[in-house]
């Protein structure tokens, strides 16, 4: 499996959508001036937009297990973790996000919630490696890089956002 082949997908359907979307729009406000030469540059615009965040995302977490890969020396193959990368982040824009807010209600936006997430990440990576068939000497790592990758990003976040505050007051 080549990474391009999901990035291809998911501008196809985005377009396909989004330009399907405007057009019912356009149709619902009765304009018989449709131009569907419009429609078709706006949707492609789009789409290359909301692709262009997802491919980002997707590549740096393709990058990271890769990177683990090659430390640990665990040969994983190539389409493994192309596939592995594509449950992360399926996972990452589904359930954590479900995770997250129940986390956050419970416990607040703070440093707790941060390190909860950060194991419940864990066990969730672990799981889907064992999906995966991924062996326990390849997945621990995995599981534990990728999460502790996302954990420095966060963290680097919430400090930044931090100093941007206590520069504003």
């Amino acid at each position: 499996m080549n990474i391009f082949t999901p990035i291809i997908s998911i501008f196809v359907i985005l377009s396909l959508l989004i330009f399907i979307w405007i057009l019912r729009n356009e149709q619902k406000k009765q304009n018989n001036n449709i131009k569907l030469f419009h429609i078709l540059i706006t949707s492609f615009i789009f789409s290359s937009v909301i692709t262009f965040v997802f491919s980002f995302i997707l590549l740096v977490l393709l990058g990271s297990t890769n990177l683990i890969d090659t430390l640990h020396s665990l040969r994983i193959p190539e389409n493994q973790l192309i596939l592995l990368s594509i449950s992360f982040f399926i996972y990452l824009f589904t359930i954590d996000t479900l995770i997250g807010y129940i986390v956050e209600i419970i416990t607040g936006k703070n440093f707790v919630y941060t390190i909860v997430l950060f194991f419940s990440r864990i066990f969730a990576f672990y799981i889907i490696g064992a999906l995966l068939n991924l062996e326990h000497n390849s997945n621990v790592p995995i599981s534990i890089g990728i999460a502790l990758v996302i954990f420095i990003i966060e963290l680097y976040s919430v400090l930044n956002s931090k100093k941007q505050s206590n520069l504003n007051s």
